[in-house]
């Protein structure tokens, strides 16, 4: 829906990636829902904000494997969204790595294979594509709702371009892409992608800065996926991050959608506005706590013994600062430091975690042993004038 005057034009959409619907985290069933939610929220702040369209930078979903309960939701979702806005507000995405990946579960899966596609069979979501190897002028095909393919969709005053995850082949078809996209026909031009900005994220592969810049005389708004890290270069690259935190390392990554709203003076061609606003999602709340062991343990029920009264008073003075929603179980992630326990056996790190489950408000809980142990070397058992020099 856009919003206009005898002057001037608005049109105001979403943009969302990395979703990661279906993943399974950490067997928890009450995090697989987190995603789910969060697919909600976005559907909810379109409504809300009176959003022309909502476009998804690919890895919608976190793998082809999808319990079926799961798959359900997600369409009851997207159905009851549809449902409620007269399907008058475009779900328009891109498949990413993970919604194309070429083996599930062992068995080799062909390539355009992806729940992506079902959804799209579904008339649930327009999925952009294109065939790589075609010339530039036939590149970007006009999408049509008849047979649910191509590569480019006009809404109001934008053309949106899109292609799936491209992999190796990306610097490769960068100038073919911008070839292919008109120059100076009037609309705002917004290229949807999935691949990362080399620099963004330490140590993570990704497309140098000035290998795309090429495309910033045909493109005025490069909307990306794949980073789980958010980011904007120039006033015209914009990575929204994901949804949720899908690993542990995530959880402090700065996340969540972006709001765009483009403004056209009418009496300038080709003259457009941008003002993007980052809208935060609330995930659940992910707690890193360190116990510090200050001597070395015997026995196994004493260091279980230790770990929860270190951890009924750190929920305690937590709860009372409200550190975390109480409406809502955080994750807990759980490091233990200091002198190695020493008893026949490792640490049962399952039934720690079941035993912390059952005591404390979390959803489920991570535990990692970072011990700090001296270095022992064959010097420290025989005397080094006994050692044969060899």
């Amino acid at each position: 829906m856009s919003i206009s005057d005898s002057k001037n034009q608005k049109v105001r959409f979403i943009h969302a990636s990395d979703l990661h619907l279906g993943t399974g985290q950490y067997q928890s069933p009450e995090r697989a829902d987190d995603f789910l939610k969060i697919l909600k929220r976005i559907l909810d702040l379109a409504i809300n904000k009176k959003v022309s369209f909502i476009i998804l930078g690919g890895d919608v979903f976190g793998s082809l494997d999808i319990l079926p309960e799961q798959l359900r939701k997600i369409v009851n979702i997207i159905k009851d969204f549809k449902k409620k806005t007269q399907n008058s507000i475009k779900i328009i995405a891109i498949e990413g790595n993970h919604d194309i990946r070429k083996y599930s579960r062992g068995a080799r899966i062909k390539r355009r294979q992806s729940w992506l596609r079902f959804l799209q069979d579904l008339d649930l979501l327009i999925l952009l594509d294109i065939n790589p190897d075609a010339p530039p002028e036939n590149l970007f095909q006009t999408y049509y709702n008849k047979t649910r393919r191509g590569g480019k969709i006009r809404i109001g005053n934008v053309i949106i371009y899109g292609t799936s995850y491209l992999g190796r082949r990306t610097e490769e078809l960068l100038p073919k892409i911008r070839t292919a996209i008109t120059q100076n026909d009037g609309f705002f031009h917004i290229l949807l992608q999935h691949f990362g900005i080399k620099g963004q994220m330490k140590n993570v592969p990704g497309i140098a800065l000035y290998k795309v810049h090429p495309l910033k005389d045909r493109i005025n708004y490069l909307a990306l996926g794949h980073y789980h890290l958010q980011f904007k270069i120039g006033g015209w690259i914009f990575n929204p991050g994901s949804g949720e935190a899908v690993s542990s390392v995530e959880s402090n990554y700065k996340r969540g959608i972006f709001l765009v709203e483009i403004n056209t003076d009418s009496d300038k061609r080709n003259k457009f506005s941008v003002d993007v606003k980052n809208l935060t999602l609330k995930n659940r709340d992910h707690l890193w706590y360190t116990i510090y062991f200050p001597h070395i343990f015997q026995m196994e029920h004493d260091v279980i013994y230790y770990i929860t009264e270190k951890l009924k008073k750190k929920f305690t003075n937590d709860v009372e600062n409200r550190i975390f929603s109480p409406s809502q179980k955080p994750i807990l992630y759980l490091v233990l430091r200091g002198n190695k326990p020493l008893f026949s056996g490792n640490l049962d790190l399952r039934f720690l975690q079941d035993t912390i489950l059952k005591q404390f408000p979390v959803v489920t809980t991570r535990i990692y042993e970072k011990y700090v142990e001296k270095i022992r070397t064959l010097e420290t058992f025989i005397p080094i004038n006994n050692i044969a020099k060899i």
